[in-house]
């Protein structure tokens, strides 16, 4: 989530934690997976991502894509 701070666009610093926590979880699920995979295994399983370029997505968008791929992988199990 974006704030506006003045003339400035403000990310939430909390986000980074969070965010973080939730990819070392899903790398877990693929511990043999490089990091590129991961992120790139997660964000074409949504079709939320399928069609983006992800250097554009904003983060809240891609926590979704790790909680939505965190869920696919506790189904398997």
């Amino acid at each position: 989530m974006q704030a506006q701070n003045g003339d400035k666009t403000v990310r939430d610093p909390e986000r980074i934690d969070r965010i973080i926590e939730k990819l070392r979880k899903s790398w877990k699920t693929n511990p043999d997976w490089r990091l590129c995979q991961l992120v790139f295994s997660a964000a074409a399983i949504t079709k939320t991502m399928r069609d983006k370029d992800i250097f554009y997505v904003e983060d809240d968008v891609f926590e979704a894509v790790l909680n939505q791929y965190l869920e696919t992988e506790t189904q398997k199990t």
